[in-house]
């Protein structure tokens, strides 16, 4: 069984949660730019590799449902968006 080194461990996973927090800033930021909606839009988001470069790519599409007027549960909310004021 292979040993892992406690500080690369810890180096590693710092560096996880620091790319976390960006694409978590760029998600808020699409979610402006767009004028997402809590209540109304409904986002599907697909994740692939590119075919050349084995870059992960995401494709999203964002549906919009005109006839929610009103927030969906707290349940629901809580469950979807965690940082949700």
């Amino acid at each position: 069984m292979q040993q892992t080194d406690p500080k690369a461990a810890h180096d590693e996973r710092r560096e996880t949660e620091q790319a976390v927090s960006i694409e978590l800033a760029r998600w808020w930021t699409f979610v402006e730019e767009y004028g997402l909606k809590e209540c109304c839009d409904f986002v599907t988001v697909w994740m692939f590799r590119h075919r050349v470069t084995q870059r992960i790519c995401l494709a999203i599409d964002v549906t919009t449902f005109a006839f929610i007027s009103k927030e969906v549960s707290k349940r629901i909310s809580e469950a979807a968006f965690e940082d949700s004021d």
